[in-house]
């Protein structure tokens, strides 16, 4: 495990390069669904580095976290899930979490407006 003072570190050198890219950010992600028992864990409060991704149905990244933003019913909307499936007959995509407790859902890409990877994860 990291020590504190490693993880404040290595979280104000990665500050310093998100600062100089309009593609990257840090965020908080709140809620369990992203929770793990196993393997990759995003747990509650926890905030995430996020890289900006093309929006290209072809070259969106399977079984890896992401962050989607979009628009639907007139609301604003960011979720971290993973996207498991891309159908394009239907153009749509199937979200799935982590913690089994959630359902997976599918989301029309028509609402997405931004797709983002999780390069990095402080607890």
């Amino acid at each position: 495990m990291k020590s504190i003072q490693q993880q404040t570190q290595k979280e104000s050198a990665l500050a310093s390069f998100v600062s100089n890219s309009p593609d990257m950010a840090w965020i908080n992600i709140k809620g369990d669904s992203m929770t793990s028992d196993s393997g990759i864990s995003i747990p509650d409060n926890s905030r995430v580095l996020i890289k900006r991704i093309p929006n290209d149905p072809f070259g969106i990244p399977r079984n890896k976290p992401l962050v989607i933003m979009g628009e639907a019913n007139g609301q604003t909307f960011i979720v971290c899930k993973l996207i498991t499936f891309v159908d394009l007959v239907n153009y749509q995509v199937k979200c799935e979490s982590l913690n089994k407790k959630y359902d997976p859902f599918w989301m029309p890409l028509a609402n997405v407006t931004s797709i983002y990877e999780v390069e990095e994860v402080m607890i």
